[in-house]
């Protein structure tokens, strides 16, 4: 949500935090640049934040995707999250806290 929304303090916290809960260096890196060495469920799951970020919305194929992951429950879960993550964004940005 972090890289999505343009927020380098959320960006940096939840990259600390996804090293220490032990996911690999090529991973992190990979959320914060392009995504490129990301498996087809980071993926998945990346793309599902970017695009609630960019429009609000996700795709019927992205939808299906996560859902297949994720299951309704887990989904809703993400999305409030990302929701959160957003919004959190946008006031630290007003304070220029970014």
């Amino acid at each position: 949500t972090g890289r999505a929304t343009g927020c380098r303090f959320i960006l940096t916290s939840h990259l600390e935090a996804a090293s220490a809960a032990g996911l690999s260096a090529e991973t992190v890196a990979s959320v914060e640049g392009d995504g490129g060495a990301l498996d087809p469920r980071e993926t998945t799951l990346v793309a599902f934040v970017d695009e609630l970020c960019a429009s609000g919305e996700v795709s019927a194929a992205t939808y299906a995707a996560a859902h297949e992951l994720l299951g309704t429950r887990a989904m809703v879960d993400l999305a409030v999250t990302v929701g959160y993550y957003a919004m959190l964004a946008q006031v630290m940005g007003a304070f220029e806290a970014c």
